[in-house]
């Protein structure tokens, strides 16, 4: 009876002892496995890519500096044309006369103020045996200084003269070709309206037109089909466009070489945000709050630290801090929750 007994107690105490073993085997497997890898590993830099096109700093609307009528020349609109060529002549013969005429009145003021001179030097002389008044001798000197300022007047109406022939002839101000042609000969030029459009076939730039998320790169790579070059920022819009909400933009080429470059032709510029990025797969969401699971290791014990980030959207790559010098939990992190244990499998 005694033996009994102690059998059953001891085989009692045996099933004790398994049970316990048991639960704490238990609980040390809630540990969820997961994998790691330091984020910095990870991070990646975010391509973006906007329209861009071949544009001239330099345009101009050739204008008349004078009214009259064209009567040669006017070239054809495309027409390459280089610094200094005549484009448009115009009729040039009141110009031509009207510098004959102020040569004549120049040559008759002349005249003139030699014969008030020589009045005046008489004067003079008469003064001495006191046989004129003063009022005669000021009267010669007025007219010698009034005949002086004549003929400067005279001498700066020559040279508007002058300037009026050269004006007849209309030409380019420089190296490029005819983007718009307004008149033809037999038409009739005046300051006010244009009478070509010129546009540079040098001095390029490249226009660029970002959308309002974008943020503008201070340099770039510019491509067109094989051509490829980098490109520097020199100056953008201070105003977004209301209605197709983006913002242009101008950039040089950092070579210069645009020999196979032409006016219009299109391509896009191409950069690198300076933003550290994850993918987009290690994105979870939490308490309606979207962010990434970090290991958090203290001394023994390793849990899931879940890191909220405020601007994360599904499907989009992830904008970290670039010093976040923490270890990501990369697998195993569909099913944890803050400060869940974890344990690290390979």
């Amino acid at each position: 009876m005694t033996d009994t007994l102690f059998y059953k107690l001891l085989l009692s105490f045996t099933l004790l002892i398994s049970a316990s073993v048991s639960v704490n085997a238990e609980n040390k497997d809630t540990a969820i496995s997961v994998q790691i890898k330091p984020i910095q590993q990870l991070l990646i830099q975010q391509s973006h890519i906007a329209p861009a096109k071949v544009v001239t700093n330099q345009q101009a609307k050739i204008h008349s500096q004078i009214s009259a009528m064209i009567i040669n020349k006017v070239p054809l609109q495309y027409l390459h044309i280089n610094k200094g060529d005549v484009l448009i002549e115009l009729d040039c013969r009141q110009p031509q006369i009207n510098v004959q005429q102020q040569l004549s009145q120049i040559k008759l003021n002349h005249e003139k103020l030699s014969f008030s001179r020589k009045q005046l030097v008489r004067a003079n002389k008469l003064k001495k045996d006191k046989n004129i008044s003063q009022e005669l001798i000021d009267q010669s000197k007025t007219n010698v200084k009034q005949l002086e300022i004549n003929l400067k007047i005279q001498q700066s109406l020559l040279e508007q003269a002058k300037l009026n022939v050269e004006y007849c002839q209309i030409r380019s101000p420089f190296d490029g070709f005819i983007s718009q042609r307004y008149v033809s000969i037999g038409s009739y030029a005046n300051p006010m309206s244009p009478l070509l459009e010129i546009t540079s076939s040098q001095n390029f730039e490249i226009e660029v037109t970002f959308n309002e998320q974008q943020k503008i790169p201070e340099t770039a790579d510019f491509k067109i089909g094989k051509y490829k070059d980098k490109a520097t920022l020199v100056r953008r819009s201070a105003l977004i466009d209301s209605q197709s909400k983006t913002l242009a933009a101008r950039y040089q080429l950092f070579s210069g070489n645009t020999k196979n470059l032409s006016i219009g032709q299109t391509g896009f510029l191409n950069w690198q945000s300076q933003a550290q990025w994850l993918p987009p797969q290690y994105l979870v969401k939490r308490n309606n709050q979207y962010g990434i699971f970090l290991l958090d290791k203290q001394n023994d014990k390793n849990s899931a630290q879940f890191y909220a980030l405020k601007d994360a959207l599904p499907g989009q790559n992830i904008k970290v801090e670039s010093n976040l010098n923490k270890t990501l939990i990369i697998n195993g992190y569909q099913q944890l929750e803050d400060k869940a244990e974890v344990k690290i499998s390979q």
